[in-house]
């Protein structure tokens, strides 16, 4: 009966182990994203007027940012999704951001916003901050 416990124990360690190593890079790779070109474009979505009047205050980020952020050196490109809500609805954010010198700059940012018909743009392209 020892011989039989003493491998129940190791093969619930190993679980144990591989859950808690999955979580933290499901973890990683989620906040890998939420970087300066996300935090620039949520700043964009919580501040306009058109979102506050859809969605309600506070407005609040969804946990999950989907996408693709490449950098290498000083430049970059991301294109994200993610959503947010707020007490009167939920919505979807794409933002498209470049990063040239080192900075991030917002190139368009859409927010389609659920049951309605059409998208409208925060920052559109040609826009500046």
């Amino acid at each position: 009966m020892k011989r039989n416990t003493k491998w129940i124990l190791i093969v619930v360690g190993i679980v144990a182990g591989l859950a808690a190593l999955a979580a933290v890079l499901v973890y990683f790779l989620i906040n890998m994203m939420k970087g300066e070109a996300y935090d620039l474009s949520f700043k964009a979505v919580s501040e306009h007027a058109a979102v506050h009047a859809l969605l309600g205050e506070p407005i609040e980020p969804g946990f999950f940012v989907l996408g693709n952020v490449s950098i290498s050196g000083p430049s970059g490109t991301a294109k994200l999704q993610y959503n947010v809500s707020g007490p009167d609805g939920d919505a979807t954010v794409f933002a498209y951001a470049t990063r040239d010198a080192g900075q991030w700059q917002l190139n368009r940012v859409i927010v389609d916003v659920d049951g309605a018909r059409e998208r409208f743009n925060v920052i559109a392209p040609n826009d500046s901050l």
